[in-house]
């Protein structure tokens, strides 16, 4: 017989949406992953793992630009898209500083 703890099914459902935690979009009720972190040692390891990670992506990526190219084509796409938006929105298509 394959008894599974309940907190073992926790773990493995939080630890697929353990991105959309981080990114304040847990279909979860939050409440009860923050209870769960509070004292699963291996599920706040996974959680801090995640965020090292997608900090240093956020890093890395902040240091290489877009070629003018694309910049230029996304410009192009947005304003058949949008008519309102113009080149004076140039802002959108920077990396966030």
């Amino acid at each position: 017989m394959n008894v599974v703890n309940p907190d073992q099914r926790f773990c493995e459902r939080f630890r697929l949406y353990v991105d959309a935690y981080l990114d304040n979009e847990m279909p979860l009720g939050s409440q009860d992953a923050i209870q769960h972190l509070s004292f699963c040692r291996a599920c706040s390891r996974v959680l801090a793992e995640r965020a090292q990670v997608k900090e240093r992506v956020r890093h890395a990526v902040r240091r290489e630009q877009a070629p003018p190219e694309l910049l230029a084509a996304l410009r192009e796409q947005f304003h058949r898209r949008d008519p309102c938006l113009s080149s004076t929105d140039a802002h959108l298509f920077q990396p966030d500083l």
